[in-house]
């Protein structure tokens, strides 16, 4: 028998083997496997909701947050009503601080918005850090705003009344609660990704 009709030996059976099993856990890893839960998809359904309005009134107002109240089409009377809780909104008084917000909100928040929503449909791994620092991040931003305000004295409302009030708080009350509910649901499953861990757990 020459080289040519020698059986393959062990060693080359098992190359293919070795690929196909390495292929396949990678396949694995990359393609989701499931449906997504109704957790993911609430998640999903937030992001996406404030991926929108950062698309669209958030950066109507960062273009014209100079002229805003010259402005006749819809976002600038949107803009006008929720001049009744903060004027600045409306470019009147100190427009620098929601200029700040809005235009980090708009051009960095979102880009790590649509990569979470990626990895949330992809199942990565960093998905939770990621949930948990982003979602920590707007959360203490509103939590500034509404405190920033309270200790100048509500510069931006006109009149101090149950209507002002309102209409400061309530539209913010979305990104503020929405955010807090994926922060603590991430913070739930790393701690408990941790617990279970036997590398983390402490030798009696």
């Amino acid at each position: 028998m020459n080289k040519a009709e020698a059986p393959p030996t062990g060693r080359a059976k098992s190359r293919p083997g070795r690929r196909r099993a390495l292929c396949g856990a990678r396949c694995r890893e990359s393609r989701p496997g499931r449906s997504l839960s109704g957790e993911d998809k609430l998640a999903i359904g937030l992001l996406a909701l404030f991926l929108m309005v950062a698309c669209t009134l958030e950066l109507y107002f960062v273009i014209h947050y100079r002229d805003i109240n010259t402005q006749t089409d819809i976002f600038a009377r949107a803009f006008g009503i929720y001049a009744v809780g903060d004027a600045a909104y409306y470019g009147q008084g100190n427009v620098y601080v929601p200029l700040a917000l809005e235009s980090i909100n708009v051009f960095f928040t979102q880009a790590l918005n649509v990569v979470l929503i990626r990895a949330i449909v992809k199942r990565r791994s960093y998905r939770y850090p990621l949930q948990l620092a982003v979602s920590a991040y707007v959360s203490y931003s509103v939590v500034f705003y509404f405190w920033l305000a309270h200790v100048s004295g509500y510069p931006g409302m006109a009149v101090h009344n149950v209507w002002g009030f309102f209409i400061f708080v309530t539209p913010n009350l979305p990104w503020l609660l929405g955010h807090l509910y994926l922060a603590c649901r991430a913070f739930v499953v790393i701690q408990r990704q941790f617990r279970s861990d036997p590398a983390n757990t402490s030798s009696t």
